[in-house]
């Protein structure tokens, strides 16, 4: 089990001790709000801070794997290779994902970034306001997103 924190930490435990294995210190100044183990390979992890920062971890290790750009939360697709999440409000820090002449990366928009490239393969729109929550199905065929607007989008 993993745990962020708003002192900015990442904490993974073992469930059935409760036992501390590690604590992952990202250098970051913002709260740790979503962490996602990847269903095929339980020694990495995203970790999604509240300024729009995803990073990719080795659990054993403690070292990061990659750093993506998106919102405050990340999920990991059923077979590992693709994160979805929302796209960011471009805070100072991070570098938008595309030239946005005309405001085309909305809030309501949502990504899907593949985990080894760092590259964004999807974008899909359809809420009109930010986006809250991702999940896959089991056989990664649908995706569900909520959003502020009060809709959850099936597609």
């Amino acid at each position: 089990r993993a745990g962020g924190s708003q002192d900015a930490y990442i904490q993974i435990w073992e469930v059935s001790t409760g036992v501390l294995l590690r604590s992952i210190q990202p250098t970051l100044d913002e709260s740790v709000l979503h962490i996602h183990f990847s269903p095929t390979d339980r020694k990495m992890l995203a970790a999604a801070d509240d300024e729009g920062a995803i990073s990719v971890w080795d659990v054993e290790s403690g070292e990061k794997i990659r750093s993506l750009v998106g919102s405050a939360f990340s999920v990991f697709s059923p077979d590992g290779r693709t994160i979805a999440t929302a796209v960011a409000p471009n805070p100072a820090h991070v570098t938008p994902l595309v030239p946005d002449p005309g405001n085309r990366n909305r809030l309501g928009d949502l990504l899907l970034i593949d985990v080894e490239t760092g590259a964004t393969r999807v974008r899909i729109g359809g809420h009109t306001q930010s986006l809250t929550s991702a999940a896959f199905s089991v056989d990664g065929s649908k995706l569900a997103t909520g959003s502020r607007d009060g809709t959850c989008k099936v597609r």
